[in-house]
């Protein structure tokens, strides 16, 4: 205790060495919050001098915040995706991922395989499967609270397959009006697209001749009105989904010539 009977006492509060705003009296008042952890100390004058009173530190112990959250992520089945929350407070701090359980919206610990960091800031999923595709979020915990980040879709996109394939090779005449179709046999995954579903799921077809870039249809089929010879060769399907390119699909066209008459026969006039 400092006693100056005689004169009146000046206050000035200091934190980590440099003067607290307002800090002018026997007490100061602020938010318990990081920028206002470290070390206070006052100071003392009159008129016969200055003295500094002990130090005392103020830890503030932050509970988890969230300052960056996981967003959406869409990969294709095969490759590696990852979902990352920031997450500050004090330590010891806890994190775990949850993900929904199948088709429900209720949440449990992850039990699928290929799946690592469910207890660190970043979930990797490697490779990814049509059954890692669920909803996800991060939990946090520590001495002084919780902390949910925002619930995240991870879409595993499928790639695509034709089955049953085109036969190697069809054999057409000349003249006909023929349609070749792949549009019920396409697959994403183990699933079967339905014709009507192909915009919506954002599947295309480029149909072209093996070796040239002249796209011939954009339809899961070909049709040939009245074939000629000259459209006999190998047709080749790109089909592009979510996923990428690929030419799937492949048939050889050879076109039977219908019978020409070179030479039609005549009348005879003949001696028995």
């Amino acid at each position: 205790t400092t006693n100056y009977p005689t004169d009146t006492i000046v206050y000035r509060w200091f934190l980590d060495g440099n003067p607290f705003e307002g800090g002018t009296t026997n007490t100061i008042t602020f938010a318990m919050d990081s920028a206002h952890m470290g070390e206070y100390y006052c100071e003392f004058t009159n008129g016969c001098g200055t003295v500094r009173g002990n130090s005392a530190q103020v830890i503030v112990k932050m509970p988890p915040t969230v300052e960056s959250q996981p967003i959406d992520v869409s990969v294709c089945e095969g490759e590696m995706a990852q979902l990352y929350a920031k997450i500050t407070g004090v330590e010891p701090m806890t994190l775990i991922w949850q993900n929904s359980n199948g088709e429900g919206l209720d949440y449990t610990d992850i039990t699928t395989q290929n799946v690592s960091g469910e207890t660190t800031s970043t979930l990797v999923v490697n490779p990814s499967a049509e059954t890692h595709e669920r909803y996800y979020y991060c939990l946090a915990t520590n001495e002084c609270g919780s902390v949910r980040t925002d619930t995240v879709f991870l879409n595993v996109n499928q790639h695509i397959s034709v089955y049953p394939s085109l036969p190697a090779g069809i054999s057409l005449c000349s003249g006909v009006d023929t349609v070749i179709s792949i549009a019920d046999r396409i697959y994403q995954g183990a699933d079967l697209v339905d014709e009507d579903e192909f915009e919506e799921q954002g599947i295309t077809f480029a149909w072209h001749k093996q070796g040239e870039t002249e796209i011939v249809s954009t339809e899961p089929y070909l049709h040939f009105s009245n074939l000629t010879d000259d459209e006999a060769g190998r047709y080749v399907c790109d089909i592009t989904n979510a996923c990428g390119t690929d030419d799937l699909a492949s048939v050889l066209i050879t076109v039977t010539l219908s019978p020409t008459i070179t030479m039609q026969p005549h009348d005879l006039d003949v001696c028995t």
